[in-house]
């Protein structure tokens, strides 16, 4: 394999980043077992996580710092890889099934690290000496290799990222560490399993986020299966639609669209950005990052193996994705996004009919994304309790009090767009007997929505429309303004407190406006 690690060079300003980056998580322990066991008390997964993810951003400086400036850090990067080859498991608390086999549960994580350390091996070129060295082969042999040779996972089927990084990880250790056990035909099946989670239009359901996980490790076994054996997974057009996407989820230079769990702001992995340019020629106007707050080393070593230099603006114009019912619009003033879809998608919010309005400071009326990720997060009974997930946080009608129901079967009847005009009906998404369609039109300077409801009984219903912002509103005269827009209404404005996907407190602003069965509001911008 070829070792392209040996290659690197580092400027004094690299060092002066790795040096930081590097003190940052230097005092980082180890997660005890009381650690461990907190999620199985409480369901949290933060006191656990943090520290084990602390780790291997330790181990990512004090390696790289090592290749930078010489012997001085070997003795830690040693320690470190002995103290992960120490841990019970490799897996997270969230995604051990049984805790008598959870030292060869092959989920995210594990994968990730068998990766790790097999090409920390191969990049050290034998300089962790053969003791060591050998260590990590025993552990990646009997954590990965002999139980996925043995058993069959469901993540081999999985149509989201799961198929691609554990398939990809695993893949890119075995041709590290045992080439020549490589099951290649298993592997690429993932891949395939992978690929089809996305329509032909290339957008990722499960938001910008996990884009940048799953189709990160698809294109870095790509990347290495190709070189070292000439398998082509780079090729395919529906590949190369995937690339694509961050240009097509961004609202403005300064947002992009937020639905499902994805984060509330976003950087790509700058080494996957590398490899996209260098494979698909895409430059994508994208904000970039080294690593990310899970310190994943196969996103930091190659952003130093493929750095990217950035795109432009992104385009402006009208933007329809049919397959997935998503409608983007980038004007001068505004970007703006709304779906359609279905109550069933991958990380699934109920959200059919939501909506983002965006100008480059960020998101004016937003999608709050992702929140806290505990074990009622991802409990179907308790999922929608929480107001990220429900439609209650999102920018829909409330009937009655009810917000939408959960379920692939609650879906749009109509998207319809075109010539800056989107109609979307989703009355069913709230159950049998509703009508709704909801009409935008969009201008240079405003943009004006408009609900009918229809309801089959004939009798009287309570509809309220509800818009979202983390940006506390005011209210003058009688208008609403946020931000750079203003809406020509009047409504109650209530906040709500939030926990953050990194556990912190978040404000959320809901502003309630009664309606009767026709509603219009206009969002004008602002000079």
């Amino acid at each position: 394999m070829i070792n392209l690690f040996k290659s690197l060079t580092f400027s004094d300003a690299d060092i002066a980043a790795l040096r930081a980056y590097h003190a940052k998580f230097a005092d980082t322990a180890p997660p005890s077992r009381e650690d461990f066991l907190e999620y199985s008390r409480t369901g949290n997964r933060l006191g656990y996580e943090n520290k084990y993810f602390a780790l291997r951003h330790r181990l990512n400086g004090a390696f790289m710092l090592w290749r930078a400036v010489g012997e001085s850090y070997l003795d830690e990067v040693r320690s470190l890889i002995l103290s992960i080859c120490d841990e019970r498991t490799w897996a997270l608390p969230a995604h051990i099934s049984d805790i008598a086999s959870a030292r060869s549960e092959i989920d995210l994580f594990a994968a990730e690290t068998a990766m790790v350390l097999a090409e920390m091996v191969y990049f050290a070129g034998g300089a962790l000496g053969a003791d060591l060295e050998n260590r990590v082969r025993c552990e990646v042999r009997e954590r990965i290799f002999e139980p996925f040779s043995s058993n069959t996972y469901h993540w081999e089927t999985a149509r989201h990222n799961w198929a691609a990084v554990c398939g990809g990880a695993v893949g890119t250790a075995y041709l590290h560490l045992a080439p020549d056990k490589l099951p290649p035909d298993r592997l690429l099946n993932a891949m395939d399993a992978y690929l089809s989670g996305f329509e032909d239009d290339g957008i990722c359901l499960e938001g910008i986020g996990y884009w940048s996980y799953g189709f990160g490790f698809y294109m870095y076994f790509a990347d290495a299966l190709l070189r070292e054996r000439g398998i082509d997974m780079i090729r395919a057009d529906k590949s190369r639609k995937i690339a694509e996407f961050p240009q097509n989820a961004a609202l403005s230079s300064g947002a992009y669209i937020t639905c499902s769990d994805a984060p509330e702001s976003f950087k790509a992995p700058e080494g996957l950005m590398g490899l996209l340019k260098k494979y698909y020629g895409v430059s994508a106007a994208v904000k970039t990052e080294k690593t990310d707050e899970c310190g994943r080393w196969a996103h930091f070593i190659r952003s130093y193996l493929y750095p990217y230099d950035g795109g432009g603006e992104p385009q402006r114009g009208e933007f329809i994705y049919e397959r997935s019912q998503w409608y983007v619009n980038r004007a001068e003033k505004y970007g703006f996004f709304i779906k359609g879809g279905a109550n069933g998608e991958p990380h699934n919010h109920n959200d059919i009919g939501s909506f983002i309005i965006a100008d480059d400071g960020g998101q004016l009326l937003c999608d709050i994304g992702m929140g806290e990720y505990t074990r009622d997060y991802f409990d179907d009974a308790a999922r929608y309790n929480y107001l990220c997930t429900s439609s209650f946080g999102h920018s829909v009608p409330i009937i009655d009090g009810r917000g939408q129901n959960a379920g692939g079967g609650y879906s749009a009847d109509v998207f319809e767009c075109g010539n800056n005009r989107v109609g979307i009906s989703f009355g069913r998404a709230y159950g049998e007997g509703v009508t709704l369609m909801r009409e935008v039109r969009l201008d240079a300077d405003k943009i004006t929505l408009r609900d009918t409801f229809t309801f089959a009984d004939g009798n009287p219903h309570t509809v309220t429309e509800r818009f979202v912002s983390v940006i506390e509103p005011e209210i003058r005269g009688e208008n609403i303004v946020i931000g750079g827009v203003r809406i020509n209404k009047k409504g109650k404005i209530k906040t709500e407190i939030i926990r953050a996907h990194d556990g912190a407190d978040k404000s959320v602003y809901l502003i309630d406006i009664p309606s009767g069965n026709e509603f219009e509001a206009v969002f004008e911008f602002e000079a």
